[in-house]
């Protein structure tokens, strides 16, 4: 399939002049045995028809059809068309310039054949080749030295490396430069991240997407991660999960698609390992005996679950879509320029000093090159747009303490619903909160005491089904706690996930949001925390398992003077 040298000129040659398969690792190479062949059933005839109609067609819904075994030579044909599509009248001017740059790197036909010296954009924990052999993996390194020649404002591109291993076990090696090169020129969809902080950025957004569309599969994470920071850190591991754990066969299904569609399909194929993960068998005993970080990369690099089945898993991820890739994308970048405020220095985050409103200092993690925040931080207070008439400066403090430091960056929050203003339908209540991601809901009482919950999750998740297909009672996350603001100030966080051993008292833990055309209830499990009735003028209040909390009134039931809720991140229609 691909064994030319960049200087060579005539027909392709077999792939396994670069493609050693005894240099696979032993424990991948199982799987690769276990699943190249899933679809050789399908009748040649089919497969060509299909192959035929998606490259005619250049469609995302075709191309994810395609059933095509590992080392089908079709796929050469349809990554060839794809480089076609995408590069347009670029492909033939890069594949000048790698040869014209291969003229001015290499003075001769010695220096091509030795391996140049790993470039510094690279990450070193992805330098996986895939089984290429000597002739492949020298040529993996003139195409990274070529790319990082030709755009030398690129500092850090941690996905160039194995990219460009991959492509050459299809392409031929100019080839590979120009569909890296075109990946990393293209302004309608993001492939490669190329620094640190779109690194991170990348790291945020699959956190905000696995936070709403992973369900148990997060609550199940947060049940073996203290801290927000130790989230962002796992899930900084994504591009390894992908490149360095995910077996050959369902790696390279990915990237059928993920050359076409972007970063989505990563994203999707993360959410699919994290599901995947959750209801594995084996999970706890895994993480009490490997921790959380070894056992998720041992079932990613022994997944039973075949390319096609996996594949299935991502793209039928119910409700997700690209604009909540551009909204956790907005957020993820309004709290990166808050934590580290550039001042037009360079984009790498590394050494960045520290801004007002954050105290300590940044330290390197373990594993991670990009400094992160060592100690606890302190937002600047959000604006208000309007006066409200519930929250004061001292409660607003005291309510930013307890979020999410990704939610807490947030540098407004709005007025979505006051009782005053517009009116004690329910309805309407749920029209005016529900375009929010986060919201706040504080009650006063004819008592004179001020309590309320932050909600981690749109009020618009009522209306989605379960995984059985049935309209789910309760939703949210972890993230969502209660406060009382008055008469004196307290606090209640989730209590946390059960042990695995009782599923009734472990789904009691997790009952943090509901809402009906009946009732508005926050907390539940043996008693409901906040409960609201259908009127929005007489609730409750009582201790719940989910939040083992305190009731928040001084009596059980009582009558509401006034409730608001506060937006914060809008979503996109």
């Amino acid at each position: 399939m691909t064994g030319d040298h960049p200087n060579t000129n005539s027909s392709d040659k077999r792939h396994d002049s670069v493609f050693d398969l005894s240099a696979v690792n032993p424990d991948r190479l199982v799987v690769l045995r276990q699943f190249q062949d899933e679809n050789a059933s399908t009748p040649p005839e089919e497969k060509e028809t299909a192959l035929q109609e998606a490259i005619k067609s250049i469609d995302k819904n075709r191309i994810r059809s395609l059933k095509l075994c590992l080392y089908d030579p079709r796929r050469c044909i349809l990554w060839k068309s794809l480089l076609e599509f995408l590069a347009g009248d670029e492909l033939e001017p890069n594949l000048k310039i790698y040869q014209d740059t291969l003229t001015t790197l290499y003075a001769d036909e010695s220096s091509r054949s030795s391996p140049p010296p790993f470039q510094p954009c690279i990450n070193p924990k992805l330098t996986s080749t895939y089984g290429l052999n000597e002739l492949g993996r020298v040529s993996v390194r003139r195409i990274v030295h070529c790319v990082t020649y030709n755009s030398p404002e690129i500092q850090y591109c941690p996905l160039v490396f194995p990219l460009a291993s991959i492509f050459r076990h299809f392409l031929k090696e100019d080839e590979s430069y120009a569909l890296i090169m075109t990946l990393l020129a293209s302004k309608e969809k993001n492939y490669i991240p190329h620094s640190r902080q779109q690194e991170n950025i990348h790291a945020l957004v699959l956190l905000e997407i696995a936070t709403k569309y992973s369900g148990k599969a997060f609550r199940n994470l947060e049940a073996n991660i203290g801290t927000s920071e130790e989230m962002e850190k796992f899930f900084r591991q994504s591009h390894r999960w992908i490149f360095c754990q995910l077996p050959f066969t369902h790696l390279v299904r990915l990237i059928d698609c993920f050359l076409l569609e972007g970063e989505k399909v990563i994203i999707r194929f993360c959410i699919a390992l994290l599901k995947s993960f959750s209801k594995g068998s084996g999970r706890t005993e895994s993480i009490r005996k490997n921790g959380l970080y070894k056992a998720f990369d041992l079932h990613i690099k022994e997944i039973k679950t075949s390319p096609t089945h996996l594949m299935n898993k991502a793209f039928n991820i119910r409700g997700f879509s690209q604009s909540d890739i551009k909204r956790a994308k907005l957020h993820a970048e309004i709290g990166i320029k808050t934590r580290y405020p550039t001042s037009g220095r360079a984009q790498s985050l590394e050494h960045i000093p520290i801004c007002d409103n954050v105290t300590g200092t940044l330290t390197p993690m373990q594993e991670f090159s990009t400094p992160q925040i060592t100690q606890k931080f302190v937002m600047n207070l959000p604006s208000l747009p309007l006066t409200s008439s519930l929250l004061t400066t001292e409660s607003i403090r005291f309510i930013w303490k307890w979020l999410p430091p990704r939610i807490a960056l947030c540098p407004n929050i709005y007025l979505a619903y006051s009782s005053d203003e517009h009116g004690v339908s329910i309805s309407t209540f749920y029209s005016r909160i529900e375009e929010y991601e986060q919201t706040i809901l504080v009650v006063k009482t004819t008592d004179q005491e001020v309590f309320g919950a932050y909600c981690s999750s749109s009020w618009k998740e009522r209306n989605r089904n379960d995984d059985r297909g049935n309209r789910q009672r309760y939703f949210g996350t972890g993230e969502t706690f209660l406060f009382v603001l008055a008469p004196k100030m307290k606090h209640y966080s989730w209590v946390g996930p059960g042990n695995g051993i009782n599923k009734v008292e472990d789904h009691t833990r997790e009952l943090y949001m509901s809402g009906t055309s009946e009732n508005i209830c926050v907390g539940g499990g043996k008693g409901s925390a906040l409960f609201i009735d259908n009127t929005l003028s007489l609730g409750s209040s009582e201790k719940c398992v989910t939040f083992n909390n305190d009731p928040l009134s001084s009596k059980r039931d009582f009558q509401i003077s006034l409730i608001e809720v506060y937006g914060l991140y809008k979503s996109e229609n």
